[in-house]
């Protein structure tokens, strides 16, 4: 399977990266979760379950992903999917 990303070097269009930028958000929550709840607790089950399943559409357009790293952007395909301009 191949990612979608135009070969052309255009930016990726807003339903392209959307599996991507949810998945971004849901693991910035995890990571939250895993820091403020035990294990056991309801919340972070659920937010554990939110995460595995937003993986989902992400491997159904790519078999691997790539995140570009900037000091305030994570980049997929050349194309921003996480800015962060408040923190640098």
């Amino acid at each position: 399977m191949t990612s979608t990303a135009p070969s052309d070097g255009t930016a990726l269009t807003p339903a392209e990266r959307a599996p991507v930028e949810e998945l971004l958000r849901q693991l910035g929550k995890g990571v939250r979760a895993h820091q403020l709840y035990l294990q056991n607790n309801p919340i972070y089950q659920r937010t554990l379950e939110q995460l595995r399943t937003s993986f989902a559409p992400v491997w159904r357009e790519t078999d691997t992903l790539v995140l570009q790293v900037t000091e305030t952007e994570l980049l997929w395909q050349a194309t921003p999917v996480l800015v962060e301009t408040e923190k640098a």
